[in-house]
């Protein structure tokens, strides 16, 4: 697996490759995990909205006892949905998707002007042009069956 970083704004290292779970159901969600952690995989991107981050929690928590990771070497991401960007929502996603992930913290918490989601070109210099804080990351959906223009 690479191990290809990109330094953050705060001087964390994101890995480049990461493993998404979004459509992956629950019953498959942990067998999968389970298979990136022990390929190497370091960076798992989650969100609320995937309906899977307690399965994607429980892989995480055994490949850690287990001793195929240290929590220090992931780079966990999840994402605050649409419909939560509220101040008080916010912090009650964030704790809930922490809690189902068995985590104490998230490398990446995607929440509007914080970090984006699969942006254009054209709607990430929109962005950079007009927000007060810029966002860290444009995290874009990346694999065979998807083709970007």
């Amino acid at each position: 697996m690479s191990t290809n970083t990109a330094t953050l704004q705060s001087g964390a290292k994101m890995p480049l490759n990461g493993f998404g779970t979004w459509k992956a159901s629950v019953e498959e969600t942990e067998q999968a995990v389970t298979a990136a952690l022990r390929a190497g995989y370091r960076h798992i991107d989650c969100a609320a909205v995937y309906w899977n981050e307690a399965a994607v929690g429980t892989a995480i928590s055994k490949a850690i006892s287990g001793g195929v990771v240290k929590r220090e070497d992931l780079f966990i991401t999840s994402k605050v949905w649409n419909t939560c960007h509220a101040t008080d929502k916010v912090v009650d996603s964030c704790r809930q998707s922490l809690k189902d992930h068995q985590v104490d913290y998230f490398d990446l918490f995607l929440v509007r002007d914080i970090g984006v989601s699969n942006y254009s070109v054209a709607l990430l210099v929109d962005t950079l042009n007009y927000a007060r804080i810029k966002p860290s990351v444009n995290q874009c959906e990346a694999h065979v069956y998807f083709a970007r223009p």
